[in-house]
């Protein structure tokens, strides 16, 4: 399958890029600043950004892509209306030069915040947009359109600043993490099980429609922490209201499950800061 994706040199989106050529699949893959980066096997890459379409979408066109996921979004983590509605815009017309090009398939990637009622509303409402813009386009047509809703997604690679980067930076240096809010909860999935949901999907002819993408089951902050640093003296109260991906569909269409348990992924995230601190 010739699939082209955004996005793929950020956190989650080079764990889809690679895993997507692992298994066999064409990739061309938009990005900003290629670099050093050189082409391999079965990949080719493209420069541009979201903003100038025009640029690219001749090479896009002639490349006949089967399948596009879509993971581009500047400015994180800034959830501004104005870097809110800038993104939705890109995707929508990005969206327009897929449909164009022949792609048949279009994985979009939404938010686990589109759950929850406190998330920030520009962020949600352009997320929102595109995912229904998405679904016109599916209606109007024969694209196959999915939604994937990511939740918090963590592993090697994540920004420094990122909630569990920062508490193993700071238990490394001796720092007892200061958590304002431990009792808050997270539905955490490794981002090596969330690139298999996204490659499953793209490749499953069943799936269509919306997924959410996480464990299925919520943690609490210092619950998290005292995986980290077993010294962290928390006990964890009840947690109430929390939000947590249903994985029921995506187990259905594909068969997908999340693999890695908390306290494996967390080590292997440890393991690769303390190599890099």
């Amino acid at each position: 399958m010739r699939i082209f994706i955004t996005g793929g040199t950020g956190f989650i989106g080079s764990y889809v890029r690679e895993l997507l050529l692992r298994r066999g699949h064409y990739v061309l893959s938009l990005e900003r600043s290629p670099g050093r980066r050189k082409e391999r096997s079965k990949e080719r890459i493209i420069q541009g950004d979201l903003a100038d379409s025009l640029r690219w979408k001749d090479a896009l066109n002639a490349y006949a892509p089967d399948a596009a996921i879509h993971m581009a979004w500047e400015g994180i983590p800034q959830y501004d209306k104005r870097t809110s509605d800038k993104n939705a815009a890109y995707s929508i017309t990005l969206f327009d030069v897929l449909r164009s090009s022949g792609c048949r398939t279009i994985v979009g990637v939404g938010s686990g915040w589109e759950h929850d009622p406190e998330a920030p509303v520009s962020f949600v409402r352009a997320k929102q947009a595109v995912r229904e813009y998405g679904e016109l386009l599916a209606q109007k047509s024969d694209i196959r359109f999915i939604w994937a809703r990511l939740f918090y997604v963590y592993g090697p690679g994540q920004r420094k600043d990122s909630l569990l980067p920062s508490v193993i930076t700071q238990v490394s240096n001796g720092i007892i993490p200061d958590i304002k809010n431990p009792n808050a909860s997270h539905d955490f999935v490794f981002v090596e099980d969330a690139a298999d949901a996204m490659c499953d999907l793209v490749g499953s002819e069943q799936a269509s429609g919306t997924y959410d993408i996480g464990s299925g089951s919520a943690c609490a902050v210092g619950t998290m922490v005292s995986h980290v640093a077993l010294s962290y003296n928390y006990i964890p109260r009840p947690i109430h209201n929390t939000i947590c991906a249903d994985i029921t569909r995506i187990k259905k269409d594909t068969g997908w499950e999340p693999r890695t348990l908390l306290r494996e992924g967390i080590r292997k995230t440890a393991d690769f800061y303390s190599n890099i601190l």
